[in-house]
């Protein structure tokens, strides 16, 4: 049954949009519908994909088993997936020997856990700049973009403990989120994607959510705005960051960087105001000057730390030592690193 697959024929659901930008919320709902199931965010392109050339030939068998492994020990794959498979377990169910046949199984081993669930589905912010990529690794995908603004972003973002720890570099996030998606929607096929702003999914639910779901062909169940109440993982209720999503929608954040001093709300704009306003959001403050020793001080500040998944670092560690030691061993050549960042720029 699982070899009989077909990879381009899967219509996986891929969520993206800035981190503190809605996409926990969008995922609670969009899984609370009973034909879909969206794990915690694995940051398998975030993490994995960028490093494929190190794994060399994935038709060896050695080698796929790595990679599968490597999967596996994803820091919330490992804590809250909760897959009992082996990795030759996992690789027994592969429609095909590749790091989308990885992804693919995973997810669907995952879905399992939901009876009635025929589509699977991602969500993590990092996705946001492998788009192409992950259309070419499954044609048939379909992505939900959300937007919120910027600024209500970087206030929110610098107030959690794993964000920036000044306003400009957060907004800097938000700002190459917006900027990869505005650039990846270019090479999309054309009815690929649907768009949503975060103020109106809050402030109208139910006709915002209805449009998700005729974009992805699904009959509406006005259940999926109950999420809140029927939580179908773990993650949700041991991050603290994201315990707003355990309770009903509202619209209570929408205008949070109010809150800011006058003096932060300026440097807002200086960051990112013709980006707020190509996404339609009115500016009534003015910006100020971020000279060059303020923006240098705050990249550096936030360059070693923040936004980091908690086990992040040290998994990331974990692959560098690996591919430093396959390297060694001939696994993979600088060629080949040389080739992949040529084909993914």
């Amino acid at each position: 049954m699982q070899q009989q697959i077909r990879i381009e024929k899967e219509c996986p659901v891929f969520i993206a949009g800035a981190k503190r930008g809605g996409t926990t919320l969008l995922r609670r709902i969009i899984d609370s519908h009973s034909a879909i199931s969206i794990p915690p965010p694995g940051w398998f392109y975030h993490y994995i994909y960028p490093y494929l050339y190190s794994y060399g030939d994935l038709a060896r068998s050695e080698n796929i088993l790595e990679l599968t492994q490597d999967c596996l020990d994803l820091p919330i794959v490992k804590k809250y997936w909760n897959i009992d498979e082996t990795p030759e377990q996992i690789v027994s169910l592969l429609p095909e020997k590749s790091f989308r046949g990885i992804l693919s199984t995973l997810s669907r081993i995952y879905a399992k856990k939901k009876q009635a669930a025929s589509i699977w589905g991602s969500k993590a912010p990092g996705d946001a700049f492998w788009i192409r990529e992950v259309q070419k690794d499954f044609p048939s995908a379909r992505f939900v973009f959300i937007y919120r603004d910027g600024r209500d972003v970087s206030k929110d973002l610098k107030e959690v403990n794993w964000g920036p720890n000044n306003i400009f570099s957060a907004c800097m996030v938000w700002k190459r989120h917006m900027e990869s998606i505005r650039a990846a929607k270019k090479a999309l096929k054309a009815g690929s994607f649907h768009e949503i702003y975060y103020e109106a999914l809050v402030q109208n639910p139910d006709e915002v959510v209805k449009g998700i779901f005729d974009f992805l062909k699904l009959e509406y169940e006005p259940a999926v705005l109950d999420f809140h109440s029927n939580a179908t993982d773990h993650f949700m209720t041991s991050s603290s960051y994201h315990a707003k999503t355990n309770q009903p929608i509202t619209d209570e954040y929408v205008g949070i960087y109010k809150k800011l001093p006058l003096f932060e709300r300026q440097a807002q704009i200086e960051a990112i105001g013709p980006l707020l306003r190509e996404f339609g959001y009115t500016i009534e403050d003015e910006h100020r000057e971020v000279g060059f020793w303020e923006q240098i001080r705050n990249a550096e500040e936030d360059d070693h730390g923040g936004l980091v998944l908690k086990g992040g670092v040290e998994f990331l560690h974990r692959l560098k030592q690996k591919r430093a030691e396959k390297l060694s061993r001939g696994i993979w050549t600088m060629d080949d690193k040389k080739q992949f960042i040529h084909k993914t720029s």
